[in-house]
């Protein structure tokens, strides 16, 4: 599984999908995963050839009270679920800003 760290490494992991015409699903995630995580990549193979995903603790899905560093997280867990599920990639961000650009940047790769 490849985990690119940015967006020229996004599109280098999907130039041979667009390459072939592969259709890619996309899985938006906010890590420590789970089954219901599991079941939405299982149903993204039922119509796509490529399956990606990312984990990304957004910080607008938090009110001022919540914290969200307390949010649990397990990237080595994680990736592995997700390798397992023959994920292609799996783009992981801490920034928010950084992370919310990455992914209307990975929506146009798409």
């Amino acid at each position: 599984m490849q985990i690119p760290t940015g967006i020229n490494e996004m599109r280098v992991a999907f130039a041979d999908a667009k390459a072939t015409d592969a259709s890619t699903g996309f899985v938006p995630t906010m890590g420590y995963l789970h089954a219901g995580h599991m079941e939405v990549v299982s149903r993204a193979w039922v119509d796509n050839r490529i399956v990606a995903a990312s984990i990304f603790g957004n910080p607008l899905q938090f009110r001022p009270a919540e914290d969200l560093s307390k949010y649990p997280r397990d990237l080595e867990r994680d990736a592995a679920m997700l390798g397992q599920a023959g994920v292609s990639m799996d783009s992981v961000s801490k920034n928010g800003r950084t992370s919310l650009r990455r992914r209307a940047r990975l929506s146009r790769l798409l």
